[in-house]
């Protein structure tokens, strides 16, 4: 039985052509201190994880140009460190098994582009309203909310934030498939949760301290400008049809900024 941390956090997401001149999020770095300091305060235990987007379409860099010591040397100037660093495009290995667990008949294939179908909405806050005695099938998560709080419900559409229809999952290109960010993204959320079927080993992962990856549940930091496609990321594992693994997205967190 494999060991889990209380929380996965993935802090500082990085792309590829990001170190061509990098330069640290010290937004990001001081929510993750603030988080880190709630957790301990509670005594529970967490992984501080970095995803570098090396899977770009069109990146600045070639992947092996990609140069994680520097960014290793860099967060540490402010006093934190990551356990791992995992590589975006090893989770392409994970990505047709999260295809076959969507519902066939919400699937769409037009000329080489798989998409699906979404038809319920997970609604993400552009910034805090009053939800008191309001219940929907919608579900928001707080902009800038500095308590760690349940997702809660919410029905004013003027609050809601913009997220696509039809979700492309995988295209065609020259070199062959190429998988979606928002499918990635799903991805990444079940692997870090150490979801059985999305645990396997992901070889490019850097492993910098001994502590466990895989967390009972996850906290993601990230600017507010991926909300589209977190919503997008959380409607898609709603969807799967096995119920052990759809019910991942309720250990799921978020800290926008």
């Amino acid at each position: 039985m494999q060991h889990k941390v209380d929380y996965n956090i993935e802090f500082h997401h990085v792309f590829g052509e990001d170190f061509i001149d990098l330069e640290i999020d010290v937004v990001n770095i001081e929510k993750t201190l603030e988080i880190i300091d709630a957790l301990e305060s509670k005594g529970h235990t967490y992984s501080l994880n970095i995803l570098v987007d090396d899977y770009t379409e069109k990146s600045l860099i070639k992947k092996d140009d990609i140069d994680i010591h520097i960014l290793i040397d860099k967060i540490k100037t402010y006093g934190i460190e990551p356990d791992y660093i995992i590589m975006e495009s090893d989770l392409c290995r994970l990505a047709e098994k999260f295809i076959s667990y969507l519902p066939s008949k919400w699937k769409k294939f037009t000329n080489g582009r798989l998409s699906f179908i979404n038809y319920k909405k997970n609604i993400l806050l552009k910034k805090r309203v009053n939800y008191d005695d309001i219940d929907t099938d919608y579900i928001f998560l707080f902009l800038e909310e500095k308590n760690l709080l349940p997702r809660k419900r919410i029905t004013k559409k003027e609050h809601w934030f913009d997220v696509l229809s039809d979700v492309t999952l995988r295209y065609k290109e020259k070199q062959g498939n190429r998988y979606s960010c928002v499918l990635l993204t799903a991805c990444w959320h079940l692997h870090r949760l150490g979801i059985k079927e999305f645990s396997e080993h992901l070889p490019n992962t850097i492993k910098i301290t001994r502590k466990s990856f895989f967390g009972k549940r996850s906290i993601t930091v990230l600017s507010h400008k991926f909300l589209s496609v977190e919503a997008n990321a959380l409607d898609l594992i709603s969807f799967l049809t096995k119920k052990s693994i759809k019910k991942a997205s309720s250990k799921i967190e978020y800290l926008f900024y």
